[in-house]
């Protein structure tokens, strides 16, 4: 089972993909986070294998935040889901730790 962590500041956008989620066994959503900071200290107390997030969240947004995750837990896959499909995000994304996007 993967624990998994949705991270997007959009109610809704997060809804949907908990709701899309739901029914498949081998994941579970085990938090949500509007924010950056919400995002790690989701990181910092629950044990977290895969995180969904949005490169542009209030606070510390894009590659620094994919980073602080990493610091937090090496071992956490990170996947970008955004609507930013130029190749220098991609590239400061991966660079700094994402697993994909």
């Amino acid at each position: 089972m993967f624990r998994l962590l949705v991270a997007d500041d959009h109610r809704m956008f997060r809804e949907g993909v908990v709701r899309l989620l739901a029914d498949d066994p081998q994941l579970t959503v085990a938090a949500e986070a509007a924010t950056c900071a919400e995002a790690l200290e989701a990181v910092r107390t629950q044990s977290i294998d895969l995180a969904l997030i949005d490169l542009n969240m209030p606070g510390r947004g894009g590659p620094d935040l994919i980073a602080h995750l990493k610091s937090v837990d090496a071992r956490l896959r990170i996947l970008v889901v955004t609507m930013h499909g130029e190749e220098t995000h991609v590239t400061h994304a991966m660079r700094a730790g994402a697993d994909g996007y």
